[in-house]
Order: structure tokens, then C-alpha cells, then sequence
């Protein structure tokens, strides 16, 4: 069970670099404001 639990943690890691590079890319505040809320959320899922 242990490794599928570092293979979700390892791909939400992954989305939330994703998030990150996105928010560089993106102008708008609102849409920031939006991913900077998913970003919390996958943390809550990560350990």
C-alpha cells in the first residue's frame, strides 16, 4: 500500500509543478487566484 501511496504523492507533486509554471504564464489575477486554491487542495492530499 506504502507504494501507491508515493505514486499518488509523486504525481500530485508533479501537478502542482505544473500549477506553478502555469501561474508564470498567466496574467490574470482571477485565474491565479483559482490555482493558487488547487494548489491547496492537492497539499491537503499529499503528506
Amino acid at each position: 500500500m506504502k507504494h501507491e501511496e508515493e505514486k499518488r504523492d509523486k504525481i500530485l507533486k508533479d501537478i502542482l509543478k505544473e500549477l506553478e509554471d502555469l501561474k508564470k504564464k498567466i496574467h490574470s489575477d482571477f485565474i491565479k487566484i483559482d490555482i493558487a486554491l488547487l494548489e491547496e487542495k492537492i497539499k491537503k492530499l499529499t503528506k
